[in-house]
């Protein structure tokens, strides 16, 4: 009796061993399956966004390289160009220079200094289209070749651009390229912005950049 209990012991003991094993084996091969499947459909949904908010970029920078390229904006940045590059080197720079520390010294964004450039033909130019886009833009500025402001919607920060990682970036050591500016809160829109900049040129060389600055608060709308 005590073997037959003992045996029968061993069996139910050894069976639920057994069945505790197929019901793990089960329940982990059912999970797994779940994650793979959420796994499967977050990433569809990822790269369904990503190839939409692909689409929506290139079409805006279509848009601006379409408004980089309009005559008025071409013939002001000959003009500038033309006048900075009549100086030296050295002249250049000095006044580059000077200017710039004007502008970061003049807080007063009504001051005739400003107005050159915030309220010239171009910079007037650059305004419509934010109001053709309404709030669709932040800020909208334009630079010539040697990255001194031509025209502006706003009073920007400083005056000279070369310097900056932006700049340089989309200059790509004269080759020139679409550069993406994660420009970050923009007070013109009182909202968070993408910047494009966008190299201009003719006969194969750099002659100016525009940097347009998307409102991403209404980027999908």
């Amino acid at each position: 009796m005590r073997y037959k209990t003992k045996l029968a012991l061993q069996i139910f003991i050894a069976g639920s061993v057994m069945l505790s094993i197929i019901l793990y084996a089960g329940y982990k091969y059912n999970y797994n399956k779940a994650i793979q499947h959420e796994l499967d459909h977050t990433y569809f949904s990822v790269e369904k966004a990503a190839v939409s908010i692909e689409q929506r970029l290139l079409e805006k920078v279509k848009t601006n390289q379409t408004l980089s390229i309009t005559p008025i904006i071409v013939n002001a940045l000959k003009l500038s160009n033309n006048t900075f590059g009549s100086l030296s080197e050295k002249e250049r720079n000095e006044k580059i220079d000077l200017q710039n520390e004007k502008w970061i010294s003049t807080d007063d964004k009504d001051d005739a200094f400003i107005h050159e450039y915030t309220h010239n033909i171009v910079a007037n130019h650059l305004k419509k289209q934010q109001n053709n886009l309404r709030e669709e833009y932040g800020e909208i500025f334009l630079t010539n070749k040697y990255g001194t402001l031509v025209a502006s919607t706003a009073k920007l920060t400083t005056f000279a651009h070369e310097h900056k990682y932006w700049w340089q970036g989309a200059f790509n050591k004269g080759l020139g390229c679409i550069f993406f500016d994660d420009r970050g809160y923009d007070e013109s829109v009182d909202g968070y912005v993408l910047g494009i900049v966008i190299p201009i040129k003719e006969d194969n060389e750099i002659i100016g950049m525009l940097k347009v600055n998307l409102n991403i608060i209404r980027f999908n709308q």
